[in-house]
């Protein structure tokens, strides 16, 4: 069990994981008319936007919980958030819709894996009695960009 002083260093870098997920789908939403008349896709197009980053967010979260399991819980966590970044700056140099559609893959995956390690982190990270605290830490940078 992590001491207070290191629990003061782990927790705000986990809310942060959690803050950049939650951006990157509140920014995605209001952007899409755009994304399509810059591209050239129609709205049924568009929905790839969001379906790709689902689908790749669903398969990350098992597969970096065992990759974790197996190598530890920081190393998954700093390789899915630099995943994330590296897959919003694709998204954002994308010279096409693929490559955007790439990118949002690469975002999906980084965000599912990195919400199972900030989850089991910040549960061992401290006592059991702050636990229900960072739960809403956690509810309220989820949902603090909406």
């Amino acid at each position: 069990m992590a001491n207070r002083t290191n629990t003061g260093r782990v927790l705000p870098l986990l809310f942060f994981g959690v803050l950049m997920g939650a951006l990157d789908i509140a920014i995605v939403g209001p952007a899409l008319p755009a994304i399509g008349q810059s591209f050239g896709v129609s709205a049924k197009g568009l929905q790839w936007v969001f379906t790709i980053y689902v689908l790749f967010n669903v398969v990350g979260v098992p597969l970096m919980a065992k990759l974790a399991d197996r190598i530890g819980r920081r190393a998954v966590y700093v390789g899915d958030v630099l995943l994330f970044g590296v897959g919003s700056i694709v998204v954002a140099s994308a010279p096409s819709f693929w490559v955007l559609l790439a990118g949002r893959a690469m975002q999906g995956f980084g965000a599912g894996g990195s919400s199972r390690s900030r989850q089991r982190s910040s549960g061992t990270c401290s006592r059991p009695r702050g636990r229900a605290g960072r739960s809403g830490c956690w509810a309220r940078s989820s949902g603090s960009p909406f």
